[in-house]
């Protein structure tokens, strides 16, 4: 599957969208033709999307320091848009270029998968420059957005559909409605309550964080009948 039917609910579009790829596991083909044909921007993190021959289209600009991006590896038609900075990845340019560009939000593609120290990195962004660019992890089979302290939804996901609430940096207090395991005002922290693989049973799944900051990774409905929980973590 390339686009999950579950991501237009969960990250519906605000305006000029930017399609990023990163340098994770590659991104399937039709994947990145899915998200493009609402995306306006296509950017890729350094070395990511190569060859480009296997996207939909060029990429409009790469972004980063370089030192994956081989001499001469850019077709004259793509920008390098070079930045040195070590104290920010490859992703976090990207979606700082995309907000200087004018984007209402962005997709992470090729963003989770590989080294775990990048994909922690790239979830860390979701919350972190939220407040600059709404964004989104995606794979096939979900998404992962950021709700910060003071944002409710209220998502029409299918009864079943699995979801997961991700304190992060601190606690968060959080209310859940709808599903298996319903939150009232509780508080999620690291190393503490967290809710892992929950589900939707009565849609609409309303959430709501009233302090702090989560991740909300929402999946696919699973075929099977899997555990679900709200407990405290390892």
């Amino acid at each position: 599957m390339a686009r999950s039917p579950i991501a237009d609910v969960v990250f519906p579009r605000r305006g000029r969208r930017a399609v990023v790829i990163c340098g994770g596991p590659p991104p399937a083909p039709d994947q990145v033709a899915a998200w493009l044909a609402d995306g306006d921007l296509l950017l890729c993190t350094d070395g990511a999307g190569r060859p480009y021959d296997r996207l939909p289209r060029l990429p409009d600009a790469v972004v980063g320091d370089g030192d994956s991006l081989p001499p001469g590896a850019l077709p004259p038609a793509v920008r390098l848009l070079h930045d040195p900075d070590q104290e920010t990845s490859d992703s976090e340019k990207a979606l700082r270029h995309a907000a200087a560009a004018g984007c209402a939000d962005a997709v992470l593609l090729g963003a989770v998968g590989g080294r775990f120290d990048h994909a922690w990195y790239n979830g860390d962004l979701l919350l972190r420059l939220r407040p600059l660019l709404p964004s989104a992890l995606a794979d096939p089979e979900g998404v992962t957005v950021a709700l910060a302290a003071g944002e409710s939804v209220a998502w029409d996901l299918a009864a079943g559909t699995l979801f997961s609430l991700l304190p992060q940096a601190g606690p968060s207090r959080v209310t859940a409605a709808g599903a298996l395991y319903p939150l009232d005002d509780a508080v999620l922290a690291p190393g503490g309550l967290v809710s892992l693989s929950n589900r939707v049973t009565r849609p609409p799944l309303r959430l709501a964080v009233h302090d702090g900051g989560v991740l909300v990774r929402v999946s696919q409905p699973a075929d099977t009948t899997a555990e679900s929980a709200t407990e405290s973590a390892p």
